[in-house]
C-alpha cells in the first residue's frame, strides 16, 4: 500500500531537484525515493570494524621502520627510505597505512607504529603528497615487481 505525502520546498531546493532529476532522466519523486532509501539503508548500516594489525608484526615493523620515520628529512626522502626497505605509505580513511610493496598488502596504519599523518605533516611542514591532494604527479605508488629489493628475510 503506498502512502501519499506532501512535501513543501523552497525554490532554490526545488529548482536543484529537478536539474538533478532531468539529468538523471527521472522524475522529482523518484529522485526523493531513491535519496530517502539510500538514507535510511546509512541510518541502519553497522559500522565496520576496524582493521587492526598483528601486534607481533606492528612491533616488527616498528623496530625496522622508526629510525626512518624519525630522520626523514621530508615526504620523499621518508618514500625513499621506505622504499629501500620494501614497504610503501598510502592514504587510507584519514590516515596513512604501510602496504608491502611487493605484493601490495596492507601491513597495518602508520599511527600503530607511532606516525599519525598529522603528525608527520607537522614534522615536514607539508601534506601527504598522496593521491586525494589531487596530485596525481606526486602520487606514491606501488613499487613494480621487478623494482623490489629484498633487505631482510622478513616476511610481510
Amino acid at each position: 500500500m503506498d502512502t501519499r505525502i506532501t512535501l513543501t520546498l523552497d525554490d532554490p531546493l526545488l529548482r536543484a531537484a529537478r536539474d538533478v532529476a532531468d539529468r538523471r532522466e527521472i522524475t522529482i519523486q523518484q529522485l526523493l525515493k531513491d535519496a530517502l532509501k539510500t538514507e535510511l539503508a546509512r541510518a541502519h548500516r553497522k559500522a565496520k570494524s576496524p582493521v587492526r594489525a598483528d601486534e607481533r608484526l606492528i612491533a616488527v615493523l616498528r623496530a625496522r621502520l622508526a629510525e626512518d620515520f624519525a630522520y626523514a628529512r621530508d615526504w620523499f626522502d621518508l618514500i625513499d627510505r621506505l622504499r629501500n626497505k620494501g614497504v610503501v605509505l598510502r592514504e587510507a580513511g584519514g590516515g596513512l597505512a604501510v602496504f608491502a610493496a611487493p605484493t601490495g598488502a596492507r601491513l597495518c596504519k602508520a599511527s600503530d607504529i607511532g606516525f599519525s599523518l598529522n603528525r608527520l605533516a607537522q614534522n615536514f611542514r607539508a601534506p601527504f603528497p598522496g593521491d586525494k591532494l589531487g596530485r596525481r604527479d606526486h602520487y606514491v605508488s606501488t613499487t613494480p615487481a621487478w623494482d623490489t629489493r629484498v633487505i631482510d628475510e622478513i616476511e610481510f
